[in-house]
């Protein structure tokens, strides 16, 4: 992974994400703030299919995130999800 650029930002796509993150900041002598790690690409991702199979839209119409570390305590952000542009409603109806 050596040499760097001076610019460089590295984004760890991983599982274990703290891990691999720390591993990575560690090996590369990068500050702090040019490494980033997220483990729920792969669950905002299906998130996103599965409501763009229910909403009838195409996966990129849809914008919905899940937060947090992976695991137990991640969550969907609903408050901000929305598909083609129109929020997306939770009801029990």
């Amino acid at each position: 992974m050596k040499p760097l650029g001076e610019n460089t930002i590295l984004l760890m796509v991983t599982n274990p994400v703290d891990f691999t993150t720390y591993f990575a900041l560690k090996y590369t002598g990068l500050p702090p703030s040019r490494v980033f790690g997220s483990g729920t690409i792969l669950d905002t991702t299906r998130l996103k299919d599965t409501t763009a199979q229910w909403a009838e839209v195409a996966p990129r119409a849809v914008h919905a995130y899940i937060i947090g570390e992976h695991g137990d305590s991640q969550v969907i952000a609903w408050s901000n999800s929305m598909h083609s542009l129109k929020p997306h409603i939770i009801s029990n109806d």
